[in-house]
């Protein structure tokens, strides 16, 4: 018996600390796929508000374009960013 213990002792130990590394580079690799997950998530909501702003800051140039064309006097009071323009309701009968 104790021959099978120094003969099995040696490649257990060798197989635990292979095991061991294998699954320390696994966890390693998963948490930089995850830090990459957020850090490209958070790239993407700042990408995406700043996207927006521009977009309001071109649609506010652009009216404030159309206005001055007009000769529209109330630049002055004019808000910074553009206002929403609301329709009217209106009932649509289905027949």
């Amino acid at each position: 018996m104790k021959n099978k213990i120094h003969f099995i002792l040696p490649r257990l130990l060798v197989i635990t600390a292979l095991v061991g590394i294998f699954s320390l580079i696994i966890g390693a690799l998963f948490k930089i796929l995850l830090l990459g997950t957020v850090v490209v998530g958070i790239g993407a909501f700042v990408m995406s508000r700043i996207r927006k702003r521009r977009m309001l800051e071109q649609h506010y140039l652009h009216t404030q374009r159309a206005q001055f064309a007009q000769g529209s006097p109330s630049l002055a009071i004019s808000p910074i960013i553009g206002t929403t323009h609301q329709t009217k309701a209106t009932i649509i009968p289905i027949y």
